[in-house]
């Protein structure tokens, strides 16, 4: 019999060991309470356009393009005719500015200063390749250049 009872005391304890847990007035671990807590993410809410804005790349060209234009560059600087105005072969349509002409022939003045120079130096030291190699005191390498950089000083002039 005291096995018996032994046996019912500790299922009795047991029972009511499992009894006091589920009586949902105990407090909560930590662990269980965080796990519980589900935050919430509230927004207003809004009314939208129907369609949103878009971007597109493009080129804006006129709708008739002529093939005409200056055969030098510069600045227009006059307009002589107006937009659906007719013209005549020969007539004056604008007129550029003169400075960039002025400057655009003083560089080609320079040039051909400089192409003359470079060429008079470059026949000199040709000459004096050749008389150096007659006399047998420079190599044949030596006079070879200077007749390349003779003939490129000709060409350039």
């Amino acid at each position: 019999m005291l096995n018996y009872r032994s046996s019912l005391c500790a299922l009795a304890a047991v029972l009511a060991a499992a009894l006091a847990g589920c009586d949902g007035k105990g407090e909560r671990s930590a662990e269980e309470s965080e796990r519980s807590e589900r935050p919430v993410l509230v927004a207003p809410a809004r009314y939208a356009a129907q369609s949103q804005a878009r971007e597109f790349v493009a080129t804006i060209r006129p709708r008739v393009e002529s093939d005409q234009g200056f055969r030098i560059a510069g600045k227009v600087v006059k307009r002589f005719v107006e937009v659906g105005q007719r013209v005549k072969a020969g007539d004056p349509i604008a007129a550029l500015d003169e400075q960039d002409l002025r400057l655009q022939k003083e560089q080609s003045d320079a040039e051909f200063t400089a192409a003359r120079v470079a060429q008079t130096q470059a026949v000199a030291d040709e000459r004096r390749a050749a008389e150096l190699r007659a006399k047998g005191w420079t190599a044949q390498a030596a006079l070879d250049r200077a007749r390349a950089g003779g003939e490129e000083a000709r060409g350039r002039f």
